[in-house]
């Protein structure tokens, strides 16, 4: 994995003097499936990703999120290709879910770090993807391009859907404990 740097600008084309760390894995497998969307700042929005096992991804940018409309971007890649390009899961956890999401905005080319308010991800997974997880343990990690940090998770079990507040992008993927080996009495 690796950090991109992008400049930040002002509106009027002036630099910040910073650069900001965006971090991002570099992948070398083809994303399975990509979609963008500008949202209006004034109205927000949502952005839904169909996926091929029947699951879906929905990310909700509420009114007001930013000073400018976005250009957003989402990608999903196969769960084992990205833990094979970062070196694994997260300790003692499992895979839970068949994609890993990258997401990235951008006003005017220019990467953007945060946003006025939390933005909304919400995965749906299936019965057959949790395995052997235990589902009550269920947490969307963030990959900040060298390791796995938990999300504060929202579970809703009987629907099979994960929702995460989002402050800043990098790549999302939902992981679990392993379930418990029953004792033999």
């Amino acid at each position: 994995g690796g950090f991109y740097c992008f400049r930040m600008v002002n509106e009027n084309g002036t630099s910040l003097k910073q650069y900001l760390q965006y971090p991002k894995v570099a992948l070398t497998k083809p994303f399975v499936n990509s979609t963008s969307s500008t949202i209006d700042k004034n109205f927000g929005g949502t952005i839904n990703m169909s996926n091929a096992n029947g699951t879906g991804f929905t990310f909700v940018v509420p009114a007001g999120y930013s000073t400018f409309s976005q250009s957003f971007d989402i990608h999903n890649l196969a769960v084992n290709d990205f833990l094979d390009q970062v070196g694994g899961q997260p300790s003692g956890k499992l895979g839970a879910h068949s994609y890993i999401y990258q997401m990235n905005a951008q006003y005017n080319n220019v990467a953007t770090s945060s946003f006025s308010q939390d933005l909304t991800m919400k995965i749906d997974y299936s019965d057959s993807e949790i395995g052997s997880v235990d589902e009550s343990t269920l947490k969307i990690y963030k990959h900040d391009g060298s390791s796995w940090n938990t999300q504060s998770t929202t579970l809703d079990t009987t629907n099979n859907r994960a929702t995460v507040a989002v402050t800043s992008f990098s790549s999302f993927g939902l992981f679990g404990d392993p379930t418990p080996t029953p004792t033999p009495t």
